[in-house]
């Protein structure tokens, strides 16, 4: 019902907000979300809010917030807090894309190899519940390229046999018109 109300442009442009809490709470909204989409097509399939999201501009707009990282003072100041909310943002925006694209090929190797990087991270985490969700994100990134890759296969096993076909056609070809010489 939610769904229908189309809640990610608008949590997709609270992302730019300047407070992490707005920050860190409209992601696990994003992610939660996302987590309700998951179960309702196959695993093989595309993710149902993919297409939603990513007309949204939300995949780049997530995809931006993984990346950002602090600098300077606020960098060190953070890496003595007890609760790095910085890192937390950062693995959740790994989780929602790892999601969206668990039948999808990545737009680019960089984003792919960012965040699965970073999900296969997670899978040492302290938390239970991530290094859960990174395994079970991680098989269904596996299953996706295990189908990319059969795809392929079956294209060039598609391309061998037509041009074997097209090799065949041409010998007979060959062997009327030397018939007919």
């Amino acid at each position: 019902m939610l769904l229908a109300l189309d809640p990610y442009p608008a949590l997709l442009r609270l992302l730019d907000h300047t407070d992490e809490d707005i920050i860190s709470d409209t992601i696990s909204s994003i992610y939660k979300l996302i987590l309700t989409g998951k179960d309702t097509t196959p695993q093989n399939s595309k993710h149902p809010h993919f297409e939603t999201m990513s007309a949204a501009c939300g995949i780049e707009k997530i995809f931006k917030l993984f990346q950002r990282t602090a600098c300077g003072i606020e960098q060190i100041f953070k890496l003595f807090q007890r609760n790095n909310q910085n890192e937390d943002i950062k693995d959740t925006a790994s989780l929602c894309l790892g999601r969206l694209f668990r039948a999808k090929d990545f737009p680019n190797e960089l984003m792919k190899n960012q965040i699965v990087n970073h999900i296969k991270s997670l899978k040492d985490d302290a938390n239970k519940w991530t290094r859960e969700t990174a395994n079970d994100i991680l098989e269904e990134l596996t299953c996706a390229d295990e189908n990319q890759d059969d795809d392929t296969e079956e294209d060039e096993d598609q391309e061998e046999y037509e041009e074997d076909e097209d090799e065949e056609d041409e010998d007979e070809v060959k062997k009327i018109l030397n018939l007919t010489d």
